[in-house]
């Protein structure tokens, strides 16, 4: 780490650093002078039980977010195929009838317009 930080004049990160006989997340950065020559080193550290229970913490966070994305994409996709089947048994039992001769019947404006709606998109250039 001296070589590094004071003959070098660099920034060293290290995930074991002995404090006290404690082990620690260690950052030490060089100071310089007006002559822009290193003269110590400043050092920022978090003792690595503290970092492994923060990391806990965040990996329980971003799970509790993946299952609610993953929720929130499953109910969004149940409602769109509930609506698309709903409209398939309609447009079945429309045709349904009238293949048996009953041509008085309409099919719901709802589903003729999306139909129309999507004619539109298919013979767009």
């Amino acid at each position: 780490m001296a070589k590094v930080v004071l003959e070098k004049g660099e920034e060293y990160f290290s995930e074991k650093v002995d404090v006290n006989g404690k082990e620690y997340f260690g950052y030490y950065v060089p100071i310089f002078d007006s002559n822009n020559k290193v003269v110590g080193f400043s050092f920022a550290g978090r003792s690595s039980e503290y970092v492994a229970t923060s990391m806990g913490y965040m990996t329980k966070g971003n799970i509790v977010i993946c299952i609610f994305v993953v929720l929130l994409v499953g109910w969004i996709c149940y409602i769109s195929s509930n609506r698309i089947v709903e409209a398939i048994q309609h447009i079945k039992n429309f045709l349904g009838k009238l293949s048996g001769g009953d041509f008085k019947q309409k099919m719901p404006e709802k589903y003729w317009k999306e139909a129309m709606n999507w004619q539109k998109w298919e013979t767009m250039p």
